[in-house]
């Protein structure tokens, strides 16, 4: 009997320890996580469905495609920031794009999240291009009106995928001033 009044004692101790580090912790956690916004689960349903219908083989062989996918995404960061540019670039006389969407303070520290658009040989690219990119957008979207210790910029980019993945033509470039 006194075994179970230990054990039933020693489960509340921890329970009450974890409850009260709980409390602790919850208090120290940075704003950014503390952020109670849900997710839009049509609009990233939206975007997943315009890149991978109309946006169809998303690569260097199909440059209109490729663009068109640049331009929505554009359109959708300069909704949601005034800091949006784009970073031309050239491979084989043709012209690429990367796009970033930049919150918070200008100045200091940076965080970068990024996701490629470019899709591999002829299909629709919804595994990891365009729901990467999907989830980007959605990110940048719920982060527009916190106020934000660190500078975030959101980068969509091309030509990751083959015959660039791992080359020297594989394009990501960001100035940074540190």
């Amino acid at each position: 009997m006194k075994f179970l009044k230990y054990s039933f004692v020693s489960v509340i101790l921890i329970f009450f320890s974890l409850f009260v580090w709980g409390k602790i912790y919850s208090t120290t956690e940075p704003d950014l996580v503390r952020a109670t916004r849900l997710a839009d689960t049509i609009r990233i349903k939206n975007d997943l469905t315009f890149l991978t219908r109309e946006c169809n083989f998303r690569n260097y062989h199909h440059l209109d495609s490729l663009n068109k996918a640049a331009d929505y995404i554009k359109a959708k960061f300069q909704v949601i920031s005034s800091k949006v540019e784009e970073q031309k670039y050239s491979f084989n006389s043709m012209k690429f794009r990367n796009l970033i969407c930049s919150l918070g303070p200008d100045s200091g520290e940076r965080i970068i999240i990024g996701a490629h658009y470019d899709v591999c040989n002829d299909q629709e690219g919804a595994d990891d291009n365009a729901s990467g990119v999907a989830g980007l957008l959605e990110l940048a979207r719920l982060l527009k009106d916190v106020s934000l210790k660190y500078r975030v910029d959101f980068v969509a980019y091309s030509l990751e995928e083959p015959p660039f993945f791992k080359s020297q033509y594989m394009r990501f470039y960001l100035t940074f001033s540190c």
